[in-house]
């Protein structure tokens, strides 16, 4: 007698035979952590993104301001998002990377309606503040007292409270302190749009009118128009050859006026003017309250002790890098991403702030990123680049060693006090201490190879790693991993995501977003193969027994056969009063009555699920015999027949105890 219980997972890298005794050839859509086959439930459908968003997303994230409320941001691109480390008195801000440049949405506006198309489109702005590029004019007159010298700067400053690096710095200025220091000519708000003309070469040069400043970067996306005005295009920036002149690639000499595809936020703008105060040279607050940012003059006739006084600590505050990539928050308070090889941080709590002092350059070029603490890992293109430090000044990094190349950048979680991603020899975990295989127990790479680990996006959920897929057919699949618990599942999922509020594993599919393995949905139908057993000599198993639960009880199955029952018979007299409505031939019904193909029959309502087990006997690839199990009663097995190899499988939607094989009905006992 072969009795199998409990019930084990997949390890697929070991030969049928020499499978563990409770191992598993196929483990489809089971829990196994009980010892039993208990199957998967359906996801259940929680959120349908609408126009002009687009299902199914790739990436999808949670938004929440504080825990008042929240919904769902969803993206037909790979994006990384994130909730901005802000005190918890402000409304939430989010930040995310992969959907053009780097850009940012508060809340409140973000979510605005119920259309489910969020983050709202006209909520987008870039991330960061640009820096002033004029330096300012200084002229002092007036006043009696012993003359100093001053600079002058200015810095732009959202009504977010988001502040830009300073301006350059003015000419020297020698005059009383007691007088008036006529500041002017500095710059206006940063601009989204302009107008001037075009030129074609071999690109096309777009020159602003009366040489006035686009606020450009090479990167940035704009919108091409001509003066229909028609659009003639979006595109992206190819080179900056000075403040008012730009260049795209191909010939739009027709253009008259640009616009940024994604606005700075200069709604509610304002300046600081900052100086040098004292003998000391540091630069502080005049303006405690700001000015209008279109004010480009100001006079200054405050003593060094009325001015406001706040230092100047914005210096190297500029916008993140345009292809900045891998957005995650570190534990310092910094957000962090990469271009290419390098890594790059905010400066801690201000997510719009980039010195490019806080950069450090990795060896291989960056595929994926994510943080473990105040650990940073980045998946690369060669090895692993692991940062440690506890703020991004005293950031360090190193290349540490394992050869194991990231294939996916949707791939790449924390996970277990370092990260995880796909590789051509399995998933990688990665840390401080290196790198090793974590899928070893599982897969070498002949058997990993055939789940194209380039296709692969993971999360964790649970203490459970998932890893959905795509396979030869182009069908997707998903891998499940709980400790030496190996299964897979037949779910089709275009992205993972677990909400870290609730614990909660999403996923998308056409339908929109998903809740795995939702307790309110039917069960899936469960798939379980065992190894091969090898007898001694040749037997013929004569006697199997199923022992599990019923997935409905005797009074659900009742009801469900009545309802049938009743359909059944009114459709029955419905074809018997009016055939020929029933077959919709014309003019038997109104038009629009019905929709095409429909009729006026009721749907028959199918069983959801069956308190059945379908049992399947092997040897070696042969089905010797195939059993329809609904009660828990031994049942017998064909004769005539004699095999030293067995397997069998189980099919079912029910929980299974345990299944045991032997050559008699009394061998069934044996054990």
């Amino acid at each position: 007698m072969i009795k199998f219980a409990p019930f084990g997972g997949l390890f697929p890298l070991i030969g049928k035979r020499l499978l563990p005794p409770t191992a598993a050839q196929r483990a489809i859509n089971i829990k196994l952590q009980s010892g039993e086959l208990r199957p998967l439930r359906e996801p259940g459908l929680s959120y349908v993104p609408l126009t002009p968003k687009t299902n199914p997303a790739l990436s999808i994230f949670k938004a929440r301001n504080g825990t008042s409320s929240s919904d769902w941001f969803s993206w037909p691109v790979d994006v990384d998002c994130v909730r901005a480390p802000l005190p918890t008195d402000v409304t939430s801000r989010f930040c995310w990377t992969g959907d053009g440049v780097p850009k940012m949405a508060v809340y409140t506006s973000a979510v605005v309606g119920s259309t489910n198309n969020f983050p709202l489109a006209a909520s987008e702005f870039t991330l960061g503040v640009p820096t002033p590029q004029t330096a300012p004019t200084v002229t002092p007159s007036g006043g009696v007292a012993t003359d100093v010298t001053r600079f002058y700067c200015y810095t732009f400053e959202t009504a977010l409270g988001e502040e830009s690096s300073p301006s350059p710095l003015s000419l020297s200025a020698t005059g009383k302190p007691d007088g008036t220091w006529a500041i002017a000519a500095m710059d206006t708000a940063p601009a989204n749009s302009g107008v001037g003309t075009a030129a074609f070469s071999s690109v096309t040069t777009f020159t602003a009118t009366a040489a006035a400043k686009h606020w450009l970067r090479v990167g940035d996306s704009v919108v091409l128009s001509n003066a229909s005005p028609t659009v003639l295009g979006t595109f992206t920036v190819a080179s900056v050859p000075s403040a008012s002149t730009f260049t795209v690639a191909g010939n739009y000499a027709t253009a008259v006026s640009w616009s940024r595809s994604t606005p700075w936020n200069i709604s509610g703008m304002t300046k600081n003017l900052y100086r040098t105060t004292g003998t000391t040279g540091v630069f502080q607050l005049i303006n405690a309250t700001g000015v209008a940012v279109a004010t480009t003059t100001y006079s200054d006739t405050l003593s060094d002790s009325l001015i406001a006084g706040d230092d100047l600590v914005s210096v190297g505050w500029v916008p993140p890098p345009v292809g900045l990539t891998g957005l995650c928050v570190h534990s310092s308070g910094a957000l962090v991403g990469f271009v290419n090889n390098l890594l790059c941080f905010s400066e801690p709590t201000q997510p719009h702030a980039w010195p490019t002092a806080y950069q450090l350059s990795s060896g291989f070029n960056g595929v994926g990123l994510a943080t473990s603490g105040s650990t940073i890992i980045m998946a690369t293109a060669g090895t692993p680049f692991v940062v440690t430090g506890t703020e991004p000044l005293s950031m360090s990094g190193e290349n540490v060693p394992g050869m194991y190349p990231c294939l996916s950048k949707r791939s790449v979680i924390s996970y277990a006090g370092g990260v995880l991603y796909a590789s051509k020899h399995g998933l990688i975990s990665a840390g401080p201490s290196g790198a090793a295989l974590f899928t070893k127990p599982f897969y070498t790479r002949d058997e990993w190879d055939d789940l194209n680990p380039s296709t692969m996006v993971c999360a964790t959920a649970n203490e459970r790693m998932y890893v959905a897929y795509d396979n030869d057919a182009g069908t997707k699949k998903i891998l499940i991993f709980d400790g030496e618990l190996h299964t897979t599942a037949d779910v089709s999922a275009y992205e993972l995501y677990t909400d870290e509020a609730t614990g909660e594993l999403y996923l998308t599919t056409s339908e929109g977003i998903l809740l795995w393995d939702d307790p309110d949905k039917v069960v899936l139908f469960s798939d379980w193969m065992s190894k091969e057993f090898v007898f001694p000599a040749p037997v013929n198993l004569g006697a199997a027994k199923v022992d599990f639960d019923l997935v409905i009880d005797p009074a659900q199955q009742a009801a469900i056969d009545a309802a049938q029952a009743v359909v059944v018979a009114a459709n029955a007299a419905l074809i018997a009063a009016s055939p020929q409505a029933v077959k919709g031939s014309i003019n038997a019904s109104i038009v629009s009555a019905y929709p095409i193909n429909g009729s006026a029959m009721v749907a028959y309502p199918e069983n959801a699920v069956t308190n059945e087990v379908t049992f399947n006997l092997y040897s070696d690839d042969t089905l010797l015999a195939t059993r329809t199990v609904s009660n828990n009663t031994a049942f017998r097995l064909p004769a005539g027949y004699k095999r030293d190899v067995f397997h069998i499988e189980v099919l079912a939607q029910c929980n299974i105890k345990e299944v045991r094989i032997a050559e008699t009905m009394i061998g069934l006992k044996d054990g």
